[in-house]
């Protein structure tokens, strides 16, 4: 069996004060990773997640955008601030989904990286602390 060598572009890796970019190689049949630093990003952050060559990252009640086309460099591009804290989010393709506690429910179109333009929202009964998406739907906690 030969060993073939697969390279991810790049992970994110959230620490207290920063998220690393870090350069992703591995072999199959060994199955283990190697994570080389490529950049950070500055914090605090409350939570991240990546789409395509895009990471979101959230701090308080702002949603932001790194473009990380070049991981080596990432830039920042748009954001947009939710009345309350981001408890949770999920991107799907162009839309973030979002939950922001009493303020609720938000869709945001982040198909222009460097102007988010918000869809709509939706008031929860309660606190939303989180959301999953899949297909065109949401399921908010």
């Amino acid at each position: 069996m030969s060993m073939r060598r697969r390279t991810c572009r790049y992970a994110l890796m959230r620490g207290a004060a920063a998220v690393a970019v870090m350069a992703v190689a591995g072999t199959a049949a060994a199955q283990t990773l190697e994570f080389t630093p490529a950049a950070t990003i500055a914090g605090p952050i409350d939570l991240v997640k990546a789409e395509g060559s895009f990471a979101y990252l959230t701090r308080g009640a702002t949603l932001t955008i790194f473009d990380l086309s070049d991981p080596a460099a990432p830039v920042r591009r748009g954001e947009h601030v939710f009345p309350e804290q981001v408890w949770g989010f999920e991107v799907a393709g162009s839309l973030a989904y979002v939950a922001a506690g009493h303020s609720g429910f938000w869709i945001l179109d982040v198909s222009d990286p460097d102007t988010p333009a918000l869809r709509g929202s939706v008031t929860t009964p309660g606190q939303a602390k989180n959301v999953a998406a899949a297909e065109g739907r949401a399921v908010v906690a």
